[in-house]
């Protein structure tokens, strides 16, 4: 019996790994119908190649804020009510999320109207208009990837976990070991150490590489831009942190970038 559930999990953990790779297969190699001559790019696509959804709804609470639709009062978004805009779905959205659906509507924060913003359909349909024209990897190709490895990964944790934990408790109870129980404890230890392993990296996502050149070629505004063009520009590319971004706005959805400085000191107060 031990023998038959150690190889299940182990044939569990082989198809996990075997579907992770397909995925990431399918990621790294993915090349779309890429328009001839290259597309100009309004900002929100543009702002999407070069950030994703996040920067996407980013750029266009920049735009809400520089046509005075909307303003931050005591690090809260509030409505103004001015009409001033272009009407682009992707600011409707932007506007839409800035308004707090609860029983008891207050001023989102940023940061939520981001995340509300980022989620819309507006958003998601420049990203598959964006992985239609081969310059992004398919969001939902990506969005699966990157749900396959917890899922699975979850998934081989609590089986092998069960199947190790039921082999120690047996063997504890009996003072013997039948054959295949030790196999199925070392089982529990092999597979917490190969899911660290084999599901922690990052899933291959972004532009491809002719999205890679549009974002170089194309940092200039463009007509559709309007009078705040150039400031959305450098927001789509830096994100919040850029040069025309309103600064209660970037100093409430910045975010630091990782840091890879390492102590040179050794343990205590001042190093690691």
């Amino acid at each position: 019996m031990w023998i038959g559930l150690t190889i299940g999990v182990w044939t569990l953990f082989g198809a996990g790994l075997l579907g992770q790779w397909v995925l990431r297969r399918k990621l790294r190699r993915f090349r779309g119908v890429v328009p001839d001559p290259l597309p100009r790019l309004d900002v929100y696509a543009y702002a999407y190649l070069c950030g994703g959804r996040r920067r996407t709804a980013q750029t266009a609470l920049a735009a809400l804020h520089l046509t005075g639709r909307i303003t931050v009062e005591l690090d809260r978004i509030v409505l103004t009510g001015a009409s001033a805009g272009s009407g682009h779905p992707v600011e409707e959205a932007a506007l839409a999320a800035c308004t707090d659906p609860g029983r008891f509507p207050r001023p989102p924060r940023p940061r939520r109207a981001e995340k509300r913003a980022k989620h819309s359909s507006a958003v998601r349909q420049v990203g598959e208009a964006l992985a239609r024209d081969g310059l992004i990897r398919p969001p939902v190709l990506h969005q699966r990837a990157e749900s396959w490895g917890p899922a699975t990964a979850t998934s081989l944790l609590l089986v092998a976990s069960a199947l190790g934990i039921s082999a120690a408790i047996v063997e504890g109870v009996s003072h013997r070991w039948a054959p295949g129980q030790p196999a199925a404890v070392i089982t529990w230890f092999a597979c917490m150490a190969l899911v660290l392993a084999g599901f922690r990296t990052p899933e291959p996502g972004g532009p491809t590489p002719e999205g890679s050149r549009v974002i170089e070629e194309q940092r200039d505004p463009a007509e559709s831009d309007g009078p705040d063009g150039p400031a959305l520009r450098r927001v789509a590319f830096d994100g919040p942190a850029a040069q025309g971004m309103p600064a209660d706005l970037s100093r409430l959805l910045y975010r630091a970038p990782p840091s890879t400085f390492q102590p040179d000191g050794g343990p205590g107060l001042g190093g690691i």
